[in-house]
């Protein structure tokens, strides 16, 4: 039985983790955002740089104009926890509260990305935007064991940061 499984599951690894000709589009899990300009440490009172990322669903989504605040995750707990938070909301909670949420999934390798997260991300109905570019990582301030959310103005600078360990936390903060 073994001697069947062993082989079968070697290939399916193997395909999994096979690099795409240059010719293919690039898959979600590979897929680099663009960001604008140079990673700088975003602060209260910077622009936020427009960006585009894919969803876990493969749709790309921009920084959008009527955007008051964005949430990112840079941890796979806080994730969890936002996931959970965001899946007892109702449809459409994130565009009626003028929020969107990105997880950053830059550290994580492209295998477990396809193979297990992406499976996961996808029984949500709500759009988790997915980082995977480094110079986005670094251009935004982090703590550990929190989430970050940036208040935006209408012109997309940044208000206000907050640190909170608990997503019940953030409603409070939306503006």
């Amino acid at each position: 039985m073994y001697k069947l499984i062993l082989p079968l599951f070697s290939f399916l690894l193997c395909a999994a983790v096979a690099p795409q000709s240059h010719a293919q589009a690039p898959a979600i899990d590979e897929a680099v955002p663009r960001t604008a300009g140079k990673a700088k440490m975003l602060a209260a009172g910077d622009v936020m740089a427009p960006y585009t990322f894919p969803d876990q669903f493969g749709e790309e989504h921009t920084l959008a104009a009527s955007t008051r605040a964005v949430l990112i995750s840079s941890e796979k707990k806080i994730s969890q926890a936002i996931n959970a938070w965001l899946a007892a909301k109702d449809e459409g909670y994130l565009a009626d509260k003028k929020l969107e949420y990105v997880s950053d999934i830059s550290p994580m390798p492209a295998p477990i990305t396809k193979l297990f997260a992406l499976p996961k991300m996808k029984k949500q109905t709500f759009p988790i935007l997915l980082n995977r570019d480094d110079s986005f990582k670094d251009s935004y301030p982090r703590q550990d064991k929190k989430m970050a959310l940036f208040i935006l103005d209408e012109n997309h600078t940044v208000t206000a940061i907050e640190y909170v360990a608990n997503p019940k936390e953030v409603e409070a903060l939306l503006p």
